[in-house]
């Protein structure tokens, strides 16, 4: 069974090809999601680590997510860990190397409560807009839509 859930904030602005023109099965929207732990090391300091977790969104929820979220803003996901093996030619030596990557696709992800959580257009929230419902739109593992649930914004 692959399934990740993550919660932490968005690190960057959306890269997305989100756009009218574009057919919504292709939209797509990456990220990364920045999740932090602090202790106190053996000296009495408080030591901070920072993980940066690259994560992609596809179709209904790309726009969502683009729409309504942004840089900071909080985000707690639930997905599947995606690795994917590649190979790099050493320009010096010639030598071919494996690499891999991965990433977490987002099946499903809730809005956190934060002060960045208003749509990236407009510069303040409305007190309207603070009652304004989202809708989020989950897939199974097959693609297919899972009746639409909402949240408050």
């Amino acid at each position: 069974m692959n399934i990740v859930t993550l919660c932490g904030y968005l690190g960057n602005h959306w890269e997305n090809n989100v756009k009218a023109e574009t057919k919504e099965e292709e939209w797509f929207a990456r990220n990364t999601l920045a999740i932090s732990k602090a202790w106190i090391n053996k000296k009495g300091q408080r030591v901070e680590q920072t993980s940066w977790i690259p994560v992609v969104v596809f179709g209904k929820n790309a726009k969502t997510a683009v729409n309504y979220t942004t840089k900071g803003s909080g985000f707690l996901l639930s997905g599947e860990l995606i690795t994917e093996i590649y190979q790099v030619t050493d320009e010096t030596t010639g030598e071919v190397k494996n690499k891999q990557s991965w990433q977490v696709v987002i099946k499903q992800f809730d809005l956190k409560a934060s002060n960045n959580k208003k749509p990236m257009d407009t510069d303040e929230v409305q007190e309207e807009d603070k009652e304004k419902e989202i809708d989020i739109a989950y897939y199974d593992k097959n693609g297919n839509e899972i009746p639409q649930q909402t949240q408050p914004a």
